[in-house]
């Protein structure tokens, strides 16, 4: 309407057709009711815990304090239900905060208690975490399609990966494989809109962390292998130093230079044939970082003529981008505005 693309009729025949039940604010009361709502639950938790104290809970027994923990998370989680579902709020603050609130206590509860309990290691610890986060984390994005859960979600199974074994391996075929379907999805018109932006997040974290997997510096720095040791006394320090310090072979190098390459141009690739913003963004950056990385690597200087050549390139494509589109019908080409 405000584009000029419908009238005022139609304008109101859309709000007819696809009426809007939900109880919603603005941006900036919606960033004001989730801070004092999960100052509000801060408080009567601390209250809560006051009073279980009173009546005689041990805080040193550790399954009751991640009992109340888990409790509680639960509560709120089931409050959020109640928000969303009796009293329709939409991107409110209020229900947004207490799918936070409730997800951080539920989880770190059960980490708390298997922690303690079992005195776990930290490897099983970012397992279990991961896969729990993982796990909780999409089915919140199922029910609530709460903004950000997309991306922890995306982010914990790649943390869980890190400790698989081949865990590079595992890496690079769940994030090449995955990341484009993903990609597709937020695009997909049978996916709801808020559907829509979750798969988009986890699509910006399975390329970033493909390329993160590729870039020559984690190569050659061996963290995947690193990464599976972590939690092994057998490992110390000094025998993690040896370990970075092995020179990786030529071949490994090569590739993942070639890789630094192909993976920016097939993103802008498919983003410019798709009109797909967020590959085209991520492309951009994938761009950056590989000419950044590779002018470190061929040790070109004087390091300021570079930055400011690089900055002055950039500058001079985007000036020539605005005197090319606005020239064309419509500022338009080929479907890219």
């Amino acid at each position: 309407r405000k584009a000029g693309e419908v009238d005022a009729a139609a304008e109101a025949a859309i709000a007819a057709l696809y009426a809007d039940d939900r109880v919603r604010t603005s941006r900036i009361f919606r960033i004001l009711f989730f801070v004092f709502a999960w100052f509000g639950f801060s408080s009567a938790y601390g209250f809560g815990l006051v009073f279980l104290s009173a009546a005689g809970l041990d805080w040193n027994d550790t399954a009751a304090f991640a009992g109340v923990n888990m409790l509680a998370g639960v509560a709120v989680l089931a409050a959020t239900e109640v928000l969303t579902g009796t009293m329709k709020l939409r991107r409110f603050g209020i229900e947004e905060a207490c799918v936070w609130i409730g997800w951080s206590y539920l989880l770190g509860g059960g980490l708390w208690w298997l922690l303690e309990g079992f005195d776990a290691g930290f490897s099983l610890l970012l397992v279990a975490g991961s896969w729990v986060t993982a796990a909780l984390a999409t089915l919140i994005v199922w029910r609530w399609a709460t903004p950000g859960m997309g991306a922890v979600a995306a982010l914990a199974i790649f943390a869980a990966l890190s400790q698989a074994p081949a865990n590079h391996l595992l890496w690079l075929l769940v994030a090449g494989l995955l990341a484009w379907p993903l990609g597709t999805l937020s695009l997909a018109a049978h996916v709801s809109p808020e559907h829509r932006k979750r798969f988009g997040e986890a699509f910006v974290v399975f390329v970033a962390m493909f390329y993160f997997a590729v870039h020559v510096a984690v190569i050659e720095a061996r963290l995947f292998t690193l990464a599976r040791w972590i939690d092994d006394d057998r490992l110390g320090p000094g025998a993690r130093q040896v370990l970075a310090g092995i020179p990786v072979g030529a071949t490994a190098v090569g590739l993942s230079l070639a890789a630094m390459v192909a993976v920016p141009v097939v993103l802008l690739w498919l983003g410019m044939r798709r009109r797909f913003r967020p590959a085209l963004v991520l492309g951009l950056l994938a761009a950056l970082v590989s000419a950044g990385s590779f002018a470190d690597r061929l040790d070109l200087r004087p390091v300021w003529l570079v930055l400011l050549a690089g900055g002055a390139g950039l500058i001079g494509a985007g000036l020539m981008a605005r005197r090319f589109f606005p020239g064309r019908p419509g500022s338009e080409w080929e479907g890219l505005t």
